[in-house]
């Protein structure tokens, strides 16, 4: 009987130990919960409007009779803004321009640009109207105050205006990302497209890589979206950003020095100076030092391909670095491509094998 109640009293406490356990877990569980009324984050509102939206108004001119606007704020975050200036002459002027713009929730602005010094702002009134105001978010007496009103429909902006984007080519693909949105548009190969593409073809780049170019261009529409005119080409940058500033070494400029031939170490091959080259953008041309001779040839730049042509050397016989200087010319007749990462140079032949490594120097 004393064996027995022991197990009943073991099996009850047991039982207290695990409803105990139970409700430790269960209170642990429940503080871990937010309050039901605790306020959640604010979701993200849209825009007031549908977009795109033309708003066109007009505006007082010292030296004409008036000038009109017309403002396209776009979806993509691009605006389109145009200014006619009409004179008594029956003469009219025009200026357009295509820039990024932004959309300060708080204060419900419209701001134009990015620049400091060149931004433009306007106030929603309400959904049909923008009032302008200064780059300060201000309104005195002294400025031009105007208002711009919201069309019906949305009037198509064929302007040409600056356009600044790093464009790429492929075979399939002609694109550009204009500089101040990042948005892309495939560009239409018409109009002064094909002098665009032959500078972009014949400025050495990485396979795929978008150079900086500026132009004169506009945009039209079609059914699958906007595709990009290039109607004045003007020029390309090479390995610059839409900042302006350099990315990184380029093909052209530095002397590059060889560390390696087909993968082998330059210290472990018999020479006695170090074979270097240097390309001129202008003339196309290549010279160096190829181990033993000094050698000079041309070089092409077609698209993906970069090869080396021409090569002639002197005649000079040396005790040491003949080897080097035959290794050295056999990796340049077989190169077909190039990848530059910081200032390290891999030519690669055909089956894309490094056949030389090169070292920047200034």
């Amino acid at each position: 009987m004393m064996r027995l109640k022991k197990k009943i009293r073991d099996y009850r406490n047991r039982i207290y130990i695990c409803l105990l356990i139970f409700c430790l877990i269960l209170i642990a569980g429940c503080s871990s919960k937010q309050p039901q009324n605790e306020p959640q984050p604010e979701e993200t509102s849209t825009f007031p409007f549908n977009l795109p939206a033309t708003f066109i108004g007009k505006i007082d001119c010292d030296k004409c009779e008036h000038v009109d606007l017309t403002l396209n704020l776009r979806d993509d975050g691009l605006y389109q803004l145009r200014k006619e200036y009409i004179y008594s002459t029956g003469e009219t002027e025009t200026e357009a321009q295509m820039r990024l713009w932004r959309y300060d929730k708080g204060e419900q602005l419209i701001i134009l640009g990015k620049e400091a010094g060149a931004l433009k702002t306007y106030q929603i009134v309400d959904e049909k109207t923008l009032r302008f105001l200064d780059k300060e978010n201000t309104n005195p007496e002294e400025l031009a105050s105007y208002d711009l009103y919201r069309q019906q429909s949305v009037e198509p902006f064929l302007d040409v205006v600056k356009i600044r984007g790093m464009y790429s080519a492929s075979n399939t693909n002609n694109m550009l990302i204009e500089c101040s949105s990042g948005v892309s548009f495939p560009v239409d190969a018409s109009a002064d497209f094909y002098a665009m593409d032959r500078q972009y073809k014949s400025t050495p780049h990485q396979k795929g890589e978008g150079l900086l170019t500026s132009f004169q261009g506009h945009l039209i529409s079609r059914k699958n979206g906007d595709i990009l005119v290039v109607d004045r080409f003007n020029r390309i940058y090479p390995d610059q950003d839409c900042s302006g500033y350099k990315t990184k070494k380029g093909l052209i400029g530095p002397t590059w020095i060889v560390t390696k031939i087909k993968g082998q170490p330059l210290h472990d091959m018999d020479s006695l100076r170090t074979p270097f080259f240097t390309l001129n953008a202008e003339s196309k041309q290549v010279n160096g030092f190829a181990g033993c001779n000094r050698f000079s040839g041309t070089y092409l730049f077609k698209g993906e391909i970069f090869l080396f042509n021409k090569i002639a050397s002197t005649r000079m016989a040396c005790p040491k670095g003949t080897e080097v200087e035959r290794a050295f010319f056999e990796a340049l007749d077989t190169t077909e491509s190039f990848k530059i990462e910081e200032d390290t140079l891999y030519l690669k032949n055909s089956r894309e094998v490094n056949v030389l490594t090169l070292q920047a120097q200034q």
